[in-house]
């Protein structure tokens, strides 16, 4: 996930009761989440202090769990230069995005606004 967080969580377990308020930690940050009817929580990913990984640690109610689970975090994506910078409506030709950050997210889909439409490669 990106460092800026953001990104909806789910986490499952038989253990986890409707209902029951549940802490989960990314590292030093905390959200909170409520047990659905099919014992899932649902938390939105906050914001990290830096690319790497971090250790899930779960509260339910007041019982603290060490999950030993990691979770990723990596660098944001910056463009830097896209060439050619314009092409024949037909398409056809290759583009070349330079930038840093692009291996952070390996088999991410890659978003490109195009004039008034989108390409996803």
């Amino acid at each position: 996930a990106p460092v800026s967080g953001g990104v909806l969580v789910t986490l499952h377990s038989d253990m986890l009761k409707e209902g029951s308020s549940v802490a989960v930690s990314f590292g030093s940050a905390e959200v909170i989440g409520l047990v659905a009817s099919d014992g899932s929580v649902s938390v939105t990913l906050p914001e990290a202090q830096g690319a790497g990984e971090v250790a899930v640690k779960v509260r339910v109610d007041q019982s603290h769990f060490e999950t030993g689970a990691v979770f990723g975090y990596h660098a944001e994506a910056e463009v830097a230069f896209i060439a050619p910078s314009i092409g024949s409506a037909g398409g056809g030709f290759t583009v070349s995005v330079m930038g840093t950050s692009f291996a952070g997210a390996p088999g991410a889909p890659f978003h490109v606004a195009l004039g008034s439409s989108t390409a996803v490669a």
